[in-house]
């Protein structure tokens, strides 16, 4: 993968993907911005902020044929799609939806066989990874992906959501993580 796809790696159709601070009509409260802007593990600061309640959920994770949408600059047609809920104080705070190449999967396939281990917990502790930078965009009602998440039941009101993502390479082998705020841990956004 060249530079020039890593640094285009954050942006997609369908939402405006930027930097900091995205078009919005307002910024969230100054902890969820700080998650929000988080370059570490999103993982462990929300096990932080959780005060030692976080809990994952694993919605999906199957090998499927692949949208534009979803696989952004990356453009395999097949990939595994996992799908997580990272919640805290019993409440879902975080959906997570991560592409993996097939490319990547033959290459680390550890990356398909984390069931309900948290992929940033492994990501972080690796040598080998690195990471593009963090896109940010305001997900409508009516997108794909907010969708998705008003599917799973976790965005009932169909309220706009505070989204991010970045890619991370194993080597030169891409996944991409799009990480949704749900209204539970941004209720006044």
């Amino acid at each position: 993968m060249n530079d020039a796809t890593r640094q285009s790696a954050s942006v997609l159709t369908g939402a405006t993907w930027g930097a900091w601070p995205p078009v919005a009509p307002a910024l969230p409260d100054l902890d969820v911005t700080r998650l929000l802007r988080c370059e570490g593990s999103l993982t462990a600061a929300l096990r932080e902020h959780s005060e030692e309640t976080f809990g994952l959920r694993v919605v999906r994770e199957k090998v499927l044929p692949l949208t534009d949408f979803q696989t952004g600059p990356l453009s395999p047609t097949r990939g595994a799609v996992r799908e997580v809920v990272l919640s805290g104080r019993d409440q879902p705070w975080v959906f997570a939806q991560t592409i993996i190449p097939v490319a990547t999967i033959t290459a680390h396939p550890w990356v398909s066989r984390m069931g309900g281990q948290p992929l940033g917990d492994a990501l972080f502790h690796r040598d080998d990874v690195t990471r593009s930078a963090l896109s940010f965009a305001v997900l409508d009602p009516d997108m794909a992906l907010s969708q998705r998440v008003s599917e799973l039941g976790l965005n009932p009101e169909r309220q706009s959501l505070w989204s991010r993502r970045s890619c991370f390479f194993l080597g030169n082998e891409p996944l991409l993580i799009t990480e949704v705020f749900l209204p539970d841990l941004c209720p006044d956004s």
